[in-house]
């Protein structure tokens, strides 16, 4: 069984109430993944799969930066929506992880997915103060990667796509992938908001 090692540093109580909630249902609905969830002061940063901190009073990112807290995507921090300024901030300048203590609902297993495989997780509100740098030309697309993106756009999914076209979730996966690669994006979120720029500006990938 997997023991996912979380430390924290947590002031509020709610918050900490409404993370081990979430992190108990994940837990009911896997049987062979668990948690341990330890304050953070009682033990080395280096031996979590992740950490927690609750910055939700802090007001400027040189107060933020003055706590110490490493800039790595392992480093979680929960914010409010009003702390705009610190928010933007921090998803322009920072690696951190972002979690809006605001969101009534996120996905717990796609947060630890994310900051496992050592990449950035950034909550649905916290993504309003991202940008993406889009290409400049049109994109040269394979016939396949074309049609997959088309399913995208219409809000399918990978499993819903290799239905349709009769290839398995790893092969559409795989083009997906390249789709991101040749469109310079690196989550899902960021793949939605570079197909709404084409389709507004009505460009054309290329076959």
């Amino acid at each position: 069984m997997f023991i996912c090692q979380i430390h924290y540093q947590i002031r509020n109580e709610l918050y900490l109430a409404g993370i081990r909630n979430s992190l108990d249902k994940l837990a009911s609905h896997n049987p062979h993944w668990g948690y341990q969830l330890t304050a953070k002061d009682t033990s080395p940063q280096d031996e979590a799969h992740f950490s927690i901190f609750d910055m939700t009073e802090c007001l400027t990112k040189e107060a933020f930066l003055s706590h110490g807290i490493a800039d790595q995507p392992r480093s979680l921090i929960l914010l409010k929506a009003a702390q705009k300024e610190l928010m933007s901030a921090l998803v322009l300048g920072s690696r951190c992880s972002i979690l809006c203590v605001d969101e009534v609902h996120f996905n717990m297993r796609e947060l630890i997915d994310t900051v496992m495989k050592k990449k950035r997780y950034l909550s649905v509100l916290t993504t309003r103060h991202q940008t993406i740098t889009l290409p400049t030309s049109p994109v040269a697309l394979t016939r396949a990667e074309s049609m997959i993106l088309d399913y995208l756009w219409q809000g399918r999914s990978g499993v819903d796509i290799s239905k349709v076209l009769f290839r398995s979730e790893k092969t559409i996966s795989t083009h997906k992938r390249s789709i991101m690669r040749k469109l310079n994006v690196t989550t899902d979120l960021e793949l939605r908001k570079c197909i709404q720029h084409y389709e507004n500006k009505k460009m054309d990938v290329v076959n």
